[in-house]
């Protein structure tokens, strides 16, 4: 199970391993990984493992891929990677972005050998960030210098997330849509819309057990769409359920 805390600007990840990443988007910009035992304490005291940071700038969002491999996106445009069980110091600083880097998001598909068969055991290697510069970039961790640039838009990109039902990563679209990315040989890079909200969308996740996607807007509404419905569909239109509303009431003089 994956909780998400938030408290003054920072936000904690819970992974099934019971690690915890925790960035300082508004702070000092570090990563702090984090130990949490199994315990029905309702308060504890933890102790960081390890405080990990980018040289000259500060991380404001992370994905975990696999059990081990950590990515952030930095406020330079910079994307970094560590293996965190070899060394605290980045395996890659790549400039990738022309500003801050909003999201990143790890293909969850095991890479292919030399021979041309999957290997199980290796760890992810292809990571997708967008960014307020409004582009969308796929960035090979063993050529980080040659990111291919799927999309770009004028409106800043905000939430990325890999839905496992469609084996394909979900982005916003810098114009109130949220949509798949093709990773098929054929149409590569192409969007297809999954669902809109009527502001800008801050936030998604995907589900690991069902084809469902959850989006938050700046609206105050929150929707759970079935990217494989819509996919098929192949139209544009709402394809989720709303939620949650958040109204704003001005108070009375």
């Amino acid at each position: 199970m994956t909780h998400l805390f938030e408290s003054d600007g920072a936000q904690v990840y819970l992974r099934p391993t019971h690690w915890v990443c925790w960035p300082y988007p508004m702070k000092k910009g570090h990563v702090l990984v984090l130990d949490i035992p199994c315990t029905e304490a309702k308060c504890i005291q933890l102790t960081p493992r390890m405080i990990l940071q980018v040289p000259g700038t500060s991380c404001f969002s992370v994905a975990w891929g696999g059990d081990a491999r950590l990515a952030s996106g930095c406020t330079n445009g910079h994307i970094a990677v560590w293996d965190v069980d070899a060394s605290e110091k980045p395996l890659i600083d790549a400039p990738v972005h022309d500003t801050l880097v909003s999201a990143v998001s790890w293909q969850m598909l095991p890479p292919f050998n030399t021979s041309g068969s999957p290997d199980l055991a290796a760890r992810p290697q292809i990571l997708l960030s967008v960014g307020w510069d409004g582009s969308e970039h796929v960035t090979d961790v063993l050529d980080p210098y040659a990111t291919a640039r799927f999309a770009h838009s004028r409106e800043p990109r905000y939430a990325a997330v890999w839905a496992p039902w469609n084996g394909a990563w979900i982005v916003d679209m810098g114009d109130h849509q949220f949509g798949s990315v093709s990773l098929r040989t054929h149409d590569v890079g192409k969007h297809h819309v999954v669902g809109f909200h009527h502001g800008r969308i801050l936030a998604l996740d995907a589900s690991a057990f069902h084809p469902f996607i959850a989006s938050g807007s700046a609206d105050g509404s929150v929707h759970i769409s079935n990217a494989l419905q819509v996919s098929k569909r192949k139209a544009i239109e709402p394809g989720g359920r709303l939620m949650h509303c958040l109204l704003y009431t001005s108070p009375s003089p």
